[in-house]
């Protein structure tokens, strides 16, 4: 199996790597994992009217990147996952309808869907499950607010 990581706003992969613990969870299940940096330490919070393709450029890299995985370190195409955390769940979100056929399932841990895509279900090519992870003290994104 593999697993991409998405960080959260500011952040870095090597913050990630020490905020969860991947590592040595890799290790120990045997996955592969792989951390993505967002453009500039972030992903977009919002998708403006403007730029309705903005993570199009990112879309383009995730099904890049789990095609290297596949064919180059042995991942298994059938078990590619996405896990994203606050910003980067949000990310993980709108990645995870835009590249459904590349993806097993996701984990999304206090994100949200970038506006204006919370409005209506995103069409995907494939259906997808995903774990929504809230937590009830959870200052900046609050369960009331997904």
């Amino acid at each position: 199996p593999v697993v991409f990581a998405l960080h959260g706003a500011n952040d870095t992969v090597d913050f990630m790597a020490e905020h969860t613990g991947l590592d040595a969870l890799a290790i120990e299940q045997g996955f592969l994992l792989v951390y993505l940096q967002g453009r500039h330490l972030n992903w977009p919070p919002f998708i403006p009217p403007e730029k309705p393709t903005l993570m199009e450029p990112d879309a383009a890299f995730l099904r890049a990147m789990c095609d290297r995985v596949a064919s180059e370190h042995g991942g298994d195409p059938r078990r590619i996952y996405l896990l994203g955390v606050s910003q980067g769940g949000a990310a993980a979100n709108l990645l995870t309808a835009m590249c459904s056929e590349r993806l097993a399932a996701t984990v999304v841990g206090c994100g949200w869907l970038p506006d204006p895509l919370g409005d209506a279900p995103l069409e995907t090519a494939n259906k997808c499950p995903m774990l929504f992870l809230v937590g009830s003290r959870d200052r900046q994104v609050p369960p009331q607010l997904l």
